[in-house]
């Protein structure tokens, strides 16, 4: 079991080693469970061998999938969005064929995770291999199939379509046509998955330790597959080292080991490897599209179309949900009076995608700016006037986008002030600086590094799903506990939560002891994802915790001789605002509410349950501005400056906001100078190790400003908007404009990231050896 933290511990613990995350957790008589994945990305199995890895000391079971029984089947499917003709879910382990390199076809059980990995070395199994659908093109093609029972790898379409894009595209001035790439990345979480579950049989109870961050949905679907009742199914999220979301939704693994614990009778322990969180964990971003657009010659855009595939791997985890996020968000800021977007979710041979901090959001904020880049070239004006030209403005506010929902929402944003946002910006960076210094550069002849400037605008989707219910409790003259769903891998929830709650009942934070994570003690929960957090968790906190106070204020105003409304909390007191000298401490009003004649109904009043939801979503907004250098006998990229401002609404903790806008922030620098998963035609990824994959270093992390801009949202009490992918939103797009600005003399076009440098330099220094003017 948890216990509650206080916030006054804050981020020291981790510092001090003090985190207590999955891997922590050891119980007596624990076993290890290490899996057998597939070396191939489509083969057939024809059989196994585990009598090696049986005869080791130490090793209790080898399973395949004939072991599982009924179990072993696939897992429901979590999104079933229209249009998702063919929904495929994988099975705890690999069932006749396997779909992509690193599925699990065996798993081993022995007494500590060193021996059931090089038991797992043991077991040999044999495979036919097939021929692999390694790309999308090859997938779209029709063969090899995916999924035989499906027919095709078009696993299922969707179109969005606003006004008359088709008219509006054949008489627009200008009409341009691009193809944009964003390439495969994986999370990389400072703790990679895992979980121990423990089953006891004479109560039929078992408690799964988990590193999710939805610990009810988990919850859930263990309690479904393993055909228990919810009741007697725990799932707790101990400290969860990182997510970025792909701790969500309910893995096979996860659920192996809980059916493991059933059979075994003992506790059984999965901790992922970093090499199997490579080939194992679902991948994001990869997402081609083919777009084109009509503008005005004075830079206004008339209408987008965008046909793009949304490379699913081998299963829909997500069905088309990361497809959905990029077309919510591939109007951006701007008025876009027609548009169509047609998604096409496609089988491959690879490790399935699912939700990585922005989830589908990054690929339609680049889509959108890249566009923005193309028609400014194109036209002849400065990349940030044609943006502002095309902002929606304030008195607008609230704008229906057009844009219909799977769900009934609509993409309408609450609030903002999107001109002044870019003007703050450009302001702030000193625009016109960094444009003379360019032109100066293109003049010398000395040879000097090429200077490009680049920008991205963006809203971002938040607190879009569900709802969050959050209880407090007065325990004390000027103590509280909080008790909430969602479990926190870094944001800080219990701080956040423990000082608007000590803010509202006016007694020291530090007092406050607060829960996350766990299942028994809230009902239910969405979990964390989604920039959702802070809105609902928030509201609901500050709502109950200010029924509390409504309460104290009415016994304080009954000792004190004054209306309620004049009672003020602060300090562990009760004081009367028009007269300071008269008050009462919380200790006496604690007494008073708990007095022996009054048990029954007073306790009541010192406890409050709030679930909070909002009608519809809070829309964050930002601009990102960056200068680069690109070094002529490189052509590495060297980013001299970057701001951010943006708005999220009220803020509630400024440092708690600026953390989450840099760690999303150098995730996108990642993802657009450095991160690549690299498969070849056969399926096999070639970038399984940190070796290979890279991620950005110290070196390569460039001075961040970070400005917050407050307009507070109008749909919730607290007016707040999410964070939590404010960061990652635009950084792909600011880069990528940036580099393509530095090279726009030669033509250069960027239309993919991540932005190689060997590329670049082979278009600086190409066959005609003329530093790229061409």
């Amino acid at each position: 079991m948890t216990a509650p933290a206080s916030p006054a511990e804050g981020l020291g613990r981790f510092l001090r080693g003090a985190g207590v995350f999955v891997d922590d957790i050891r119980l007596p008589g624990m076993l290890h469970l290490a899996f057998v994945r597939s070396p191939h990305a489509h083969a057939r199995i024809a059989g196994f061998d585990g009598r090696a890895a049986l005869a080791t000391r130490g090793v209790v079971a080898v399973l395949a999938a004939q072991d599982l029984g009924s179990f072993n089947t696939p897992i429901p499917v979590r999104f079933q969005h229209p249009g998702l003709r063919h929904a495929r879910m994988p099975a705890p382990l690999a069932h006749g064929v396997t779909r992509h390199v690193g599925e699990p076809v065996c798993a081993v059980l022995a007494d500590s995770g060193y021996l059931a990995a090089d038991a797992a070395d043991l077991v040999q199994v044999h495979y036919e291999p097939l021929p692999a659908a390694a790309t999308v093109e090859q997938a779209r093609a029709g063969s090899p199939l995916v999924h035989e029972d499906a027919g095709e790898n078009v696993a299922g379409t969707y179109t969005w379509r606003v006004g008359d894009p088709t008219r509006a595209l054949e008489e627009a001035p200008v009409r341009l046509r691009c193809r944009l790439t964003i390439t495969r990345g994986v999370a990389n979480p400072i703790e990679p998955r895992g979980c121990v579950a423990a089953y006891d049989a004479h109560d039929g109870r078992l408690t799964l330790w988990a590193s999710t961050q939805s610990p009810h949905y988990l919850k859930k679907m263990t309690a479904q597959t393993l055909g228990l009742d919810e009741a007697r199914v725990r799932v707790i999220a101990p400290d969860v080292g990182g997510a970025f979301g792909v701790k969500g939704g309910a893995p096979r693994e996860y659920l192996l080991a809980a059916f493991a614990a059933m059979r075994t009778g003992r506790p059984v322990k999965w901790a992922e490897s970093r090499s199997e969180h490579f080939v194992a964990c679902q991948h994001d971003r990869d997402q081609i599209h083919h777009v084109e657009v009509g503008a005005t010659p004075d830079g206004r855009l008339l209408a987008l179309r965008d046909l793009f595939w949304l490379d699913v791997g081998a299963y829909t985890l997500y069905g088309h949900l990361l497809g959905v996020h990029t077309a919510a968000h591939i109007v951006g800021p701007y008025r876009l009076p027609h548009l169509e977007v047609c998604l096409e979710s496609v089988f491959t041979h690879r490790v399935p995608t699912g939700a990585y901090r922005g989830a589908g959001r990054p690929q339609g904020v680049f889509v959108i700016e890249r566009v923005m880049d193309r028609v400014a070239r194109e036209v002849g004006l400065d990349p940030a006037e044609v943006r502002a030209r095309n902002l929606i403005p304030p008195e607008a506010m609230p704008w229906d986008s057009g844009l219909e929902l799977f769900d009934g929402h609509r993409v309408r944003y609450d609030s903002g002030d999107y001109p002044h946002l870019l003007r703050t910006a450009l302001d702030r960076f000193d625009y016109s600086r960094w444009r003379r210094e360019q032109q100066r550069r293109r003049r010398s002849a000395a040879g000097e590094a090429l200077l490009g400037i680049g920008i991205a605008c963006y809203v971002e989707q938040t607190a879009s799903h569900g709802h969050e219910a959050v209880t407090v409790r007065m325990t004390g003259a000027d103590r509280a506990t909080v008790a909430a769903g969602p479990p926190s891998q870094g944001q800080e929830h219990r701080a956040m939560l423990a000082r608007l709650v000590a803010g509202e009942l006016g007694i020291p934070v530090e007092r406050v002891l607060v829960t996350t994570g766990d299942t028994a003690a809230v009902m239910e929960s969405f979990g964390t994802f989604g920039s959702r957090v802070a809105t609902l968790l928030g509201n609901a906190a500050a709502l109950a915790a200010r029924r509390l106070s409504g309460t104290l204020r009415r016994h304080a105003a009954d000792l004190l001789g004054c209306q309620p409304d004049q009672v003020v909390l602060t300090s562990g007191r009760a004081v009367c605002r028009d007269d300071f000298g008269r008050s009462v401490t919380h200790a006496d009003l604690f007494a008073r509410a708990t007095a022996l004649e009054q048990v029954g109904p007073a306790w009541d009043e010192l406890e409050a349950t709030v679930q909070f939801s909002q009608e519809d979503a809070a829309w964050a907004s930002g601009v990102h501005l960056a200068v680069v250098e690109i070094d002529r006998d490189t052509g590495a990229v060297r980013i001299l400056r970057y701001l951010v401002v943006h708005d999220s609404g009220r803020v509630l903790d400024e440092e708690a906001v600026r953390r989450q806008v840099l760690g999303g922030l150098l995730q996108g620098l990642g993802g657009t100078l450095v991160e690549r998963l690299v498969y070849d035609d056969l399926g096999q990824l070639l970038t399984s190790t940190l070796a290979d994959y890279g991620l950005p270093r110290a070196t390569q992390v460039p001075p961040v400003e970070d400005l917050r801009i407050e307009h507070p949202s109008p749909l919730n009490p607290l007016g707040l908007k999410g964070v939590g992918e404010s960061g990652c939103m635009a950084p792909y797009a600011a880069i990528a404009g940036a580099v393509e600005d530095a090279l726009a003399p030669t033509g250069y076009h960027v239309d993919g990231v991540p932005i190689v440098a060997a590329r670049l330099w082979q278009w600086v220094y190409g066959p005609t050896g003329d530093g790229g003017q061409r």
